[in-house]
Formats: structure tokens, sequence, C-alpha cells
């Protein structure tokens, strides 16, 4: 299966929903694009204040975790700039959710062999019977 940019932001929107609703985020607006990384340039409300958040990162697919591999980027609130990374292991206590070093994993079942990025689009293999 192959997504681009734009099935691909549908995607995540709907597989993060439950973490961003958990934590009472809404999306204002963001913009995905697929280079070398999957990249993020979004605007949330949390808590009643616009935080502006851009993001890049590798996504694969390991023991039943969609990986969130190798991710940079900050967190802007106002005149503050947070490491994403930092945030992230502070922030999300959730039993299916892990942060370790520069990576997440969201453990979530799915039929999937493996995930690339070729030609500016997520390549998903998935997994035959």
């Amino acid at each position: 299966m192959i997504l681009n940019e734009k099935e691909l932001k549908i995607i995540l929107e709907f597989a993060l929903q439950p973490i961003l609703t958990q934590y009472s985020i809404s999306i204002n607006e963001s913009e995905v694009w697929i280079d070398n990384k999957i990249n993020i340039k979004a605007s949330v409300v949390y808590q009643e204040h616009v935080v502006d958040l851009t993001v890049n990162f590798l996504l694969d697919y390991d023991n039943h975790a969609i990986c969130f591999k190798n991710i940079n980027g900050k967190i802007e609130y106002l005149f503050l700039k947070l490491n994403i990374m930092n945030m992230l292991k502070q922030f999300i206590n959730l039993d299916d959710f892990e942060v370790k070093q520069d990576s997440c994993y969201y453990h979530y079942p799915l039929p999937i062999e493996s995930i690339q990025i070729i030609d500016h689009c997520l390549n998903v293999e998935l997994k035959e019977k």
C-alpha cells in the first residue's frame, strides 16, 4: 500500500486521536510532507493555549507497535522553545505508549510487515495471512 502525504496526514490524525483526546489536545491546523523523513508542522490547542510544533521522524512497525524513530523537533509556546522528546517523556503516561531516547512506540496490533519512505510516499507492506 502506498500512502501519499495527504493520506498519511489523515491516518496519523486518526491513529493519534485517542492520545490527543485523553490529554485534551486539539489540532488547529497541520501540514505533513515526506522527504527523507516524515515532517509535521502543526498548531495545536492545549488548555486553551495555542502551541506550535515542528517535528520530523521515521516511521516503522515492530513488535506490534507503530514506531516513531529518530524524532527531532520542538514545541513553541510564547517565548519558550522546548525539545519535543523532553516534553513527550514528561507529559505522556499511557500504558500503550512508550518513550525511549529519541523514539516513541505506540502499541497497536496491525497486520504490517514493514514501512519505508520511497519517492515522497510511505510504502506500507502488509502481512499476508
